[in-house]
């Protein structure tokens, strides 16, 4: 997954193919897939297991209200609609 994220950040900066979904979406699927980076939860001595961004993102973001969603497809809407 680490080169597949690599692979999208140099076809959004080398190629130029549609930098602006490609660069998030390569520097995403780099962070949250390197070891013991905590995005998913963190280990803490005191309090056991932590959720991390990627956790609280789903809870708040999908799960409890699914407005994640509604704003990624709103976004990529406008940003295909009004191109120059």
């Amino acid at each position: 997954m680490l080169l597949i994220g690599g692979l999208l950040i140099y076809l959004a900066l080398v190629k130029d193919f549609e930098p602006a979904l490609l660069m998030p979406m390569g520097f995403g699927a780099i962070l949250v897939n390197l070891p013991f980076s905590g995005a998913i939860d963190q280990q803490n001595e005191v309090l056991g297991s932590v959720p991390g961004i990627i956790d609280w993102l789903f809870k708040v973001g999908i799960h409890a209200s699914e407005a994640m969603p509604l704003l990624l497809f709103i976004g990529i809407g406008a940003m295909i609609d009004f191109g120059p």
